[in-house]
């Protein structure tokens, strides 16, 4: 056992297997390629993540996939909630185009293959703008998150009739426009604008519209909207021999997990933007009887 031993204390960190009859309680790293036995995932729907190669690929069910930055292991992503993208056609949009002009190409994309599409601005008259309604069966914080770059052209997401707003940068990213619609509106529409300079370019790869104030992972939508089964994970209690279990996250950040004699406990999920959190490691603690 590694540090100090006292009574009646927990013990976060190394724990030897000894006199447990075999039950594993040594660290758990997360930034490993194949899984740890000891981390339980479910999720019945395929789940976005970050390559090696630094493109977003897609995971299959009930996979928890290391994911990479900047061509660095950190971790697994945080299980995600349940989520349904509203926008169809979500990585070929095709809303309304004010003077722009749309093609594809693939040699751009953030996933190496997939379609990217290109708008150009195609006049100089009015402001050149892509743009989309949006239906709701309810009001609320309304989350729209636009996977692209600028190009020779600086785009802008908006929420129309606000000031609400975002941009882009010229490295692939994800934007994110949080704003409140009204289900009971005449109109709710987001829109993309872009400068007027003719022949100007920009790029997008993925649009997702999505109740509440969270961006999860892509979803993809052709001709319908598509909802992505929660994720669940779950850490065991080996034994039953530990009191808790704790989460270690990139940012800092901890979790703890009281098991309270379960057999196993839940890890919490997500409460941020895909890509910003990643589970780095587990620890267990171990109290004593007497």
């Amino acid at each position: 056992m590694n540090g100090l031993c006292i009574p009646g204390v927990p013990i976060i960190g190394n724990v030897s297997s000894g006199g447990s009859g075999g039950a594993d309680l040594s660290d758990i790293d997360a930034t490993t390629e194949i899984t740890d036995s000891r981390l339980l995932f479910e999720c019945l729907s395929p789940r976005a993540y970050y390559a090696a190669d630094g493109t977003i690929q897609f995971a299959a069910p009930n996979t928890w996939p290391l994911e990479y930055k900047d061509g660095v292991a950190i971790g697994r992503h945080e299980p995600e909630p349940m989520a349904t993208n509203l926008k169809i056609g979500s990585r070929a949009p095709t809303a309304t185009l004010y003077q722009l002009t749309k093609t594809s190409n693939t040699a751009l994309s953030p996933a190496g293959i997939d379609e990217l599409i290109e708008f150009a601005t195609a006049y100089t008259s009015g402001t050149p703008t892509l743009f989309s309604d949006v239906t709701l069966s309810e009001s609320g914080p309304l989350t729209v998150s636009v996977i692209g770059r600028n190009g020779t052209a600086e785009m802008t997401v908006r929420k129309e009739g606000t000031t609400d707003s975002v941009g882009f940068t010229s490295d692939f990213g994800r934007s994110v426009l949080i704003s409140n619609y009204d289900a009971t509106a005449t109109r709710n529409r987001y829109s993309i604008y872009f400068p007027r300079t003719v022949g100007d370019v920009a790029y997008i790869w993925h649009i997702q519209l999505e109740a509440g104030e969270i961006a999860t992972s892509p979803i993809i939508t052709t001709d319908s909207a598509a909802t992505r089964a929660a994720g669940l994970a779950f850490v065991p209690n080996p034994g039953l021999l530990a009191t808790a279990a704790r989460i270690y996250y990139t940012d800092g950040t901890t979790y703890d997990i009281e098991f309270n004699g379960a057999a196993r406990g839940a890890i919490p999920q997500a409460s941020k933007h895909w890509g910003t959190r990643y589970i780095e490691g587990v620890s267990y603690a171990k109290g004593f009887s007497r």
